[in-house]
């Protein structure tokens, strides 16, 4: 995607770039051309960084052209080739007031239009992304369509085809009775008991 040209020079000043690092961490780099740099150094064969320019996020490549404009609140890595993204500006904080969510594709396209509320996102994991909807949370499929309706107070993301629910709690989700915890699988099915008190990722 040509930038417009406005674009076509970020300041060091005004722009900050996030740079996946590891399954477990982003580098913060300043300015695009660090985080270019930093890109090349990658195999993947998919390789992005978010980036922030005047206040908005977006993607750039490893030859530092956009995958994604700098058009949203906040954009969220890439996973399972999806990223979750909001128009409205966010900053994960504990008590985060909710915000609707939606996701780009992996051309950087809005595959699913943010209509998922939640103080902290999910992304794609195994084909389905963890969502809520008016405080159950559910399952949506890469084209936006539900996997497994929203009824649950608490969910996980899938792992080994298996997630955690609550069948109990309060019904904004924000709190889970761990007196009714259960298993899923990807069709939604519980399986087992539905009454763990406490239950470990797979």
């Amino acid at each position: 995607m040509a930038d417009k040209p406005e674009l076509q020079h970020l300041s060091q000043a005004s722009s900050l770039s996030r740079v996946p690092s590891d399954a477990g961490g982003s580098l913060i780099v300043r300015g695009r051309q660090a985080a270019s740099e930093a890109l090349a150094r990658r195999s993947e064969s998919v390789c992005v960084a978010a980036v922030k320019l005047n206040g908005k996020w977006g993607f750039i490549g490893k030859d530092a052209g956009f995958l994604a404009e700098p058009l949203y609140g906040y954009v969220e890595d890439y996973s399972d080739g999806m990223a979750a993204f909001t128009p409205e500006p966010y900053e994960y904080k504990l008590g985060q007031d909710a915000v609707c969510w939606g996701y780009l594709d992996s051309d950087g396209k809005v595959a699913i239009h943010p209509n998922f509320s939640s103080g902290n996102p999910s992304g794609f994991r195994e084909g389905l992304a963890l969502v809520w909807f008016n405080g159950l949370a559910g399952f949506i499929r890469k084209d936006g369509s539900s996997a497994i309706n929203p009824r649950f107070s608490y969910a996980t993301d899938f792992e080994n085809g298996i997630a955690v629910v609550g069948t109990g709690g309060d019904p904004d989700g924000s709190v889970c009775s761990y007196e009714s915890l259960a298993l899923i699988d990807q069709k939604g099915r519980i399986f087992g008991r539905s009454d763990f008190e406490i239950v470990y990722d797979f």
